[in-house]
C-alpha cells in the first residue's frame, strides 16, 4: 500500500511539473529566447532552435502521456454529439480547403512562392532556410502535430479538472488555449491569437471525433505548409526576388 502511495505521490509530482512547464516557463522563454534567437549570427540557430523545440515537445509528451495511459490519444469532452461531430467535419473539410487553396495556387505559379516568403518575413527567424533546416523542420511539424494536441488538447484540460484545481470542463478548455497562444508568443501577439483560433476548432474537432488524431493530422499538415510556401536558399525565386530593385 505504501509502494501504491509513493508511486502515485510521484506521478503527481510529474504532471504538476508537466503543467507548470507548459503554463509558466514556456510562454517565459519564449519572451527571453525569441529576442536572442533573432538577433543571433549563429548560422546553426535554426537548427538548435528546432532541436529543443522537439526534444522539450517529446520530453513533456512521453511524461504526460505515463499519466494519461491509454487516453493519451482519446477526447477528454466525454460522450459524442451528433451535432457536434457535424460541425468537427465541416471544420475539418474548412482547414483542408484552407490548407490546400494557396498549395494550389503555387503548383499553378510557382513564382507566387516569392510573395508568401515575404509575407513571413516577422517570423524568418523560424522558417527553415538550408536544406538541413528543411529536413529537421519535418520533426517539428511532427512533433507539434502530435505532441502540443496531447499536451494542450488532451492532458491540460484533464489536468485543470483534478484536484486542487477542479475546473469546469469549459473553463479548462479556455485556459488551455489560452496557455497555446501564449507559447507561440514569438508569433507575435496576431500570430498568437491566430494560433489561439486554431487551436478551437482542434478542440471542436476533437470533441466531435472522440479522438486526438485527425486534430493531429490537421495540425502537422499547418506546419507543413511552411515548406511549400517559403523558399530555400539557392532557390530562383529566391535569387530573383533578393536582385529585384527596392521601390523609392
Amino acid at each position: 500500500m505504501l509502494h501504491l502511495e509513493h508511486a502515485w505521490s510521484m506521478i503527481l509530482e510529474v504532471i504538476h511539473f508537466v503543467a507548470f512547464a507548459l503554463a509558466v516557463v514556456g510562454p517565459i522563454l519564449d519572451i527571453i529566447l525569441t529576442p536572442r534567437l533573432k538577433a543571433s549570427q549563429n548560422p546553426n540557430k535554426r537548427l538548435y532552435n528546432y532541436a529543443g523545440i522537439v526534444g522539450l515537445s517529446v520530453l513533456f509528451t512521453v511524461l504526460g502521456v505515463q499519466w494519461l495511459g491509454s487516453e493519451a490519444l482519446q477526447s477528454p469532452f466525454g460522450p459524442l454529439h451528433p451535432a457536434l461531430t457535424a460541425l468537427s467535419v465541416g471544420i475539418a473539410g474548412l482547414l483542408i480547403w484552407a490548407l490546400g487553396r494557396p498549395v494550389l495556387k503555387i503548383v499553378r505559379k510557382p513564382e507566387l512562392r516569392a510573395k508568401t516568403h515575404r509575407q513571413l518575413a516577422v517570423i524568418d527567424f523560424m522558417v527553415p532556410q538550408s536544406v538541413a533546416e528543411r529536413r529537421a523542420f519535418i520533426l517539428v511539424c511532427l512533433s507539434a502535430g502530435i505532441c502540443e494536441e496531447i499536451l494542450f488538447r488532451n492532458f491540460l484540460i484533464r489536468y485543470f479538472q483534478l484536484a486542487p484545481w477542479g475546473w469546469p470542463l469549459w473553463l479548462a478548455v479556455v485556459v488551455s488555449l489560452i496557455l497555446f497562444g501564449l507559447n507561440h508568443l514569438y508569433q507575435g501577439w496576431r500570430g498568437a491569437l491566430s494560433t489561439v483560433i486554431m487551436a478551437a476548432m482542434f478542440a471542436v474537432m476533437v470533441a466531435g471525433f472522440g479522438s486526438l488524431i485527425p486534430a493531429m493530422v490537421l495540425h502537422a499538415l499547418v506546419d507543413f505548409r511552411m515548406l511549400v510556401l517559403t523558399l530555400p536558399i539557392g532557390h530562383p525565386f529566391r535569387d530573383a526576388q533578393a536582385e529585384s530593385p527596392t521601390p523609392a
